[in-house]
């Protein structure tokens, strides 16, 4: 008899052999066999072909803010197509596949998606989707100039890069000035803007008479009918006017700093050699500065070349690490003066960045940015994502939720999917806390901010407190625990009022008050004189759909004249500053606002509990993130990846196969 056999089980190991021995099978390459032998698998070696994106809408979108962020399915691709079919004669077949999830960040610009099709033998095609952000263009802030000024400018800023250049501006010219050369010879025209430039401008003169005029205007409008549609959008300030005067006005003064070889800075280390202090000065009467004054710069700035020139050259090696201040004085021709600082930070040694890392998450890895400040906003390079002048980070840099994605992939039937955004825009210019002032001015961080080693816009009280010698009072406490320390620069003229918009990290939990340091250096209210006051306390109860403020000069409501007080909810602040006025701390009217304040509320205790923002929630089509630092995951499953779903694909590909042949042999025995 024979002996019974046992029943034989195949163990997990077992079976992962043979699935691996399938897989093999399915990519060796084919060879004759004879007839006798078991026909081998077919291979999968053409692309998947015809493939086509269903786009459900135009793909030239406004960027009314920093960046946007668009959804997949509704924005940029509603479904995606493409034929496969196999080598051995298998019929072609159509693929759909509906793709989701958000892409961006995208600032304004030309951007490339790179759709692919994979098929299950690894075969790939690939075609390109052009994405058109446009920017805002504004006109800059209006400006006062003198009689006799041969060279007037009016300079149109851009939000961001166009996606098509050149960029042609239509404008007109109108006002209560003679034109023709009697009072100015400006005469209606083209602002252009070329690649990769993000400001144009127009020169013009204005004549000089004995005529007692009052003062007069040039008037520059934007013809919004006509502005490029496929390179911008509008923003709002299309309208420039500029007034003429007879008086005399101080200049206004810009300061840089530059060590050795590099760029603009505001970081120098003992070692690096001298450093070049320089003076650019605009007078707006087209009048001679005939002055130039460094001598009450720090006096551990020893000059190696006197000091009274437009640089200022000292040597910093022996210097103790810390910060020093430079100041400039400088005067025209007819006595009319203007005063400007500069805070530098001194290191003991320059700065060692890593060749990998990439703080400011902009594409650029932070030795290659560096430390200098190429925009002189207080920010190194290599944390600075952000290159528009007139925002600023309100908080320390963050990434994003990880819904905000650059690439992914999803899986239709045999065909893997996949998309890859091929340009980079920091997922930290779309963080809505920026600070924003009007277009064509620089916002900075303020030198108390700077002092204490901050890089954005904000201070904690206490260190606010302690600087100034002042505190606000034993039962407020900011709403935050933090205050704003800013400096707005490149005024169209010194005494002029400018908005600053203050996002809030969270609506304020209770009625508040807005409290400043004044220019004789203690805690006060802001001075708030109202609608048609050169002084204005402004606010949103709600942000917009976005999480973003109002731009600047935007739909806000005025505070009470002569109230300071603002109630629960506000999510977004708006000031209106004068240059020189009661809420300017540096107490000049030099064409620089430094403003250190915040909301404050009422408190048991004069404690700062809240030394971060609370979390957002939602989703990135909101625009609103996660303050915490989460790191931006960038998809799975790209090219290649095989799915469970596509080995079970491959296996019945393969089963499918082996029965062609087998009846392809038995047909030919």
């Amino acid at each position: 008899m024979y002996k019974q056999q046992r029943p034989r089980h195949r163990t997990p190991i077992t079976a992962l052999r043979h699935l691996s021995a399938a897989l093999l099978l399915c990519m060796a390459p084919i060879t004759p066999h004879a007839a006798s032998d078991t026909p081998p698998p077919i291979v999968d070696t053409e692309p998947p072909t015809n493939i086509n994106i269903v786009e459900p809408g135009p793909t030239t979108l406004p960027a009314s803010r920093p960046v946007i962020t668009l959804k997949m399915a509704t924005e940029v691709a509603s479904s995606i197509t493409a034929t496969d079919s196999t080598q051995a004669g298998s019929p072609s077949s159509d693929i759909t596949g509906y793709p989701t999830s958000t892409v961006g960040p995208m600032a304004p610009g030309k951007h490339t998606i790179t759709w692919t099709a994979t098929d299950l033998g690894n075969n790939s095609k690939s075609i390109e989707q052009n994405i058109y952000v446009l920017p805002e263009v504004n006109l800059a802030v209006d400006q006062t100039v003198g009689e006799g000024n041969s060279n007037v400018t009016v300079t149109a800023h851009l939000s961001g890069k166009a996606p098509h250049y050149p960029v042609t501006l239509p404008y007109t010219v109108s006002g209560t000035a003679s034109a023709g050369g009697v009072d100015h010879n400006a005469i209606s025209g083209n602002i252009i803007i070329n690649a990769p430039n993000t400001s144009g401008r127009i020169n013009f003169a204005v004549a000089s008479d004995t005529l007692a005029d009052a003062n007069e205007t040039v008037i520059f409008e934007l013809t919004t009918p006509s502005l490029e549609p496929d390179r911008v959008i509008a923003g709002s300030k299309t309208r420039h006017t500029v007034t003429i005067i007879e008086t005399n006005l101080a200049p206004i003064v810009a300061l840089s700093a530059q060590q050795g070889s590099g760029g603009t800075t505001q970081i120098v280390s003992t070692g690096g050699g001298p450093v070049i202090l320089t003076a650019s000065a605009n007078d707006p009467n087209g009048d001679t500065i005939s002055n130039y004054d460094w001598s009450a710069s720090d006096n551990a700035l020893v000059p190696t070349s006197g000091t009274t020139s437009s640089s200022f050259t000292f040597n910093p090696a022996g210097l103790t690490p810390g910060t020093y201040t430079a100041r400039i004085t400088v005067s025209d021709s007819k006595g009319a003066t203007s005063t400007r600082d500069l805070l530098l930070q001194v290191n003991a040694t320059a700065s060692l960045l890593s060749t990998t890392a990439d703080s400011d998450d902009d594409g650029i890895v932070d030795s290659i940015e560096g430390d200098k400040d190429d925009d002189g906003d207080g920010i190194p390079n290599y944390l600075d994502a952000v290159d528009n002048p007139a925002w600023l980070p309100g908080w320390e840099l963050l990434t994003y939720r990880a819904d905000l994605k650059r690439n992914n992939s999803f899986v239709s039937g045999p065909i893997t999917f996949s998309w890859v955004l091929n340009t980079v825009s920091s997922n930290r210019v779309y963080y809505p806390l920026l600070l924003a002032t009007e277009p064509g001015l620089k916002l900075s961080v303020g030198p108390t901010a700077r002092a204490n080693s901050s890089n954005h816009g904000r201070i904690s009280t206490t260190a606010a407190s302690l600087h100034f010698g002042s505190t606000p009072g034993d039962t407020l406490v900011s709403a935050d625990g933090q205050v704003v320390d800013i400096e707005i620069s490149s005024l169209g003229t010194t005494g002029q009022s400018v908005y600053l918009v203050i996002p809030q990290a969270a609506a304020l939990p209770d009625t508040s008050s807005f409290k400043i340091i004044s220019a004789a250096h203690i805690w006060q209210d802001f001075t708030n004189q109202g609608a048609g006051g050169k002084n204005e306390l402004l606010f949103i109860l709600n942000k917009d759909s976005n999480n973003y403020c109002a731009n600047p000069g935007g739909a806000y409501t005025t505070v009470t004249t002569g109230n300071n007080t603002l109630d629960t909810g506000v999510s977004c602040i708006e000031l209106l500053i004068e240059d020189g006025g009661p809420n300017d701390y540096d107490g000049k009217a030099n064409g620089v606002i430094r403003l250190l304040g915040a909301p404050f509320v009422n408190s048991s205790a004069n404690n700062e509990t809240l030394t971060t923002p609370p979390d957002f929630s939602g989703t990135a089509e909101e625009s609103v993130e996660s303050l915490n630092k989460i790191t931006l995951t960038q998809g799975g499953g790209g090219i290649g990846f095989i799915t469970p779903w596509g080995v079970i694909g491959l296996l019945l590909l393969y089963t499918l196969r082996r029965r062609y042949w087998r009846n392809v042999m038995t047909r030919q025995t």
